[in-house]
């Protein structure tokens, strides 16, 4: 009893590690296969949805070809290297007897045509679940540093429009205000020395008809300044410090202090703590961030439509107050000889000018361009970017914002892996498999009396013939 059992263990254990372990292998890796294609399916089913989540009834079909799919993947392997599939005896027939002995063995799943078949089928669903695994892979892999990136991403594009915006206020400013500045200072040089008149250069310093025409103008010009910084720069000063703000916020991972309203503090503090909010709470935070810059790259450009020319214009026309001869401009008007507040001020002139001509060339601001690609998106673009990069007709290797580098392709690399593991243990299989003929019981043959006599008269011939 004791040697039965230590024969049947010695038996099992021979199987447990020979046949039996690449069984319980090829079972893992078929588990793992149908988890990852499973999961980058519904990735990708996630993310055309534009969901974080499926319901039961979304994801049990989802599971349900995934685990079709992967056993046809192996049937079809199996099939290409004829696996498991029993051999059909032909029986040969002589007169009354069969030779099952010498009957020729054939099986119709090693034709070349069907195996060829097979293995295309095989191929087939195998480029299924390495594309799909190579999504899961991916995220596991690459997903976090990607979101990590969203977020550089995402502080780079607001500052960048911010400072595009702060350039082009600042240009605004710098015209408008040096220029009301230079006019200040020559009235008040003309006061203090005299002689800022081209046409006047004998101009004694005082307070006379020309000085105070200074001043006049340059109440003018400082006026002109006080309307655009109304009209156009103070309409963008809030919104330009809100954005401001909370680019710190994210930035900084740091909540400014001194916010009064409520909704924009509690923004600012999840700004400050984006990398532990749950994926559908940063994203609409990132989406209401992007909307705001958007607006206000659109409120910007649409002031600088509504006023550029205007105070280009009224620049313009100070500029002509102190300007030359309209048809010679190195003479003074002649129509103005007998106006005492006429000063051609060849200084100035050109500073207005100059300040009319760079409010004209202010180009539009271009808004923030930003799509959330984390989790389920980040996939689909993660497919994307495998599509580029293996179809080099269709475009570059870069899609969405991913580009295909080294973690995506230990991404693929793995996801190939476990199709690879697949087929490397079904191979053993098909090595270790015992291909021995099946043994087919004979009829019992019904014995005559008229063939027993026959045999022993044989029998007792032979024995004379010996004796002779």
């Amino acid at each position: 009893m004791a040697s039965n059992t230590t024969n049947r263990f010695g038996r099992f254990w021979s199987y447990l590690m020979g046949q039996g372990a690449s069984l319980v292998a090829l079972a893992g890796f078929i588990v793992v296969s149908v988890i990852a294609t499973a999961m980058g399916f519904s990735d990708l089913r996630m993310a055309n949805a534009g969901k974080t989540s499926l319901s039961l009834t979304e994801a049990a079909p989802i599971w349900g070809i995934t685990v079709f799919v992967v056993l046809t993947m192996v049937a079809g392997l199996n099939a290409a290297l004829g696996v498991g599939m029993k051999p059909i005896k032909e029986k040969a027939h002589t007169g009354d007897r069969e030779t099952d002995d010498n009957a020729p063995i054939k099986t119709y799943w090693g034709r070349l045509s069907i195996r060829v078949l097979a293995c295309l089928f095989y191929l087939f669903f195998a480029f299924w679940s390495v594309g799909f695994g190579y999504g899961f892979f991916w995220k596991e892999l690459a997903g976090e540093e990607f979101t990590r990136n969203q977020f550089s991403d995402a502080i780079e594009r607001v500052s960048q429009s911010v400072d595009t915006a702060n350039e082009a206020l600042a240009t605004v400013e710098t015209s408008v205000i040096s220029a009301s500045s230079t006019a200040r200072e020559r009235a008040d040089e003309e006061a203090a020395q005299g002689g800022t008149c081209s046409n006047r250069p004998g101009s004694i310093p005082g307070d006379g008809p020309l000085t105070r025409a200074r001043f006049a103008f340059a109440d003018r010009a400082q006026a002109l300044s006080d309307d655009v910084s109304d009209r156009w720069i103070g309409r963008l000063t809030t919104d330009r410090t809100i954005l401001q703000r909370r680019i710190i916020a994210l930035s900084s991972n740091i909540t400014p202090t001194g916010v009064s309203d409520e909704n924009e503090a509690e923004l600012l503090a999840k700004l400050a703590r984006a990398s532990r909010l749950s994926s559908e709470e940063r994203e609409r935070v990132f989406t209401q961030v992007f909307d705001d810059a958007r607006s206000f790259t659109a409120k910007a450009n649409g002031l600088k439509a509504s006023n550029a020319e205007l105070f280009a214009g009224r620049l313009e026309s100070l500029a002509t107050n102190v300007g030359p001869s309209p048809s010679n401009p190195n003479q003074p008007d002649p129509q103005r000889v007998d106006d005492v507040s006429y000063c051609w001020d060849t200084v100035l002139n050109e500073k207005l000018l100059a300040s009319a001509q760079s409010l004209r060339t202010i180009k539009d601001m271009p808004a923030p361009e930003f799509e959330f690609t984390e989790g389920p998106k980040a996939t689909r673009a993660a497919f994307f970017s495998l599509a580029k990069a293996a179809t080099p007709p269709w475009g570059n290797n870069e899609a969405k914002g991913i580009q295909f580098g080294e973690k995506e392709f230990i991404a693929l690399f793995a996801s190939i892996a476990v199709d690879l593991g697949i087929l490397f243990l079904t191979i053993i299989r098909a090595m270790m498999e015992k291909r021995t003929k099946k043994r087919v019981a004979r009829r019992p043959q019904v014995l005559r009396l008229a063939d027993i006599q026959q045999a022993k008269t044989r029998a007792l011939d032979s024995e004379r013939k010996k004796s002779i």
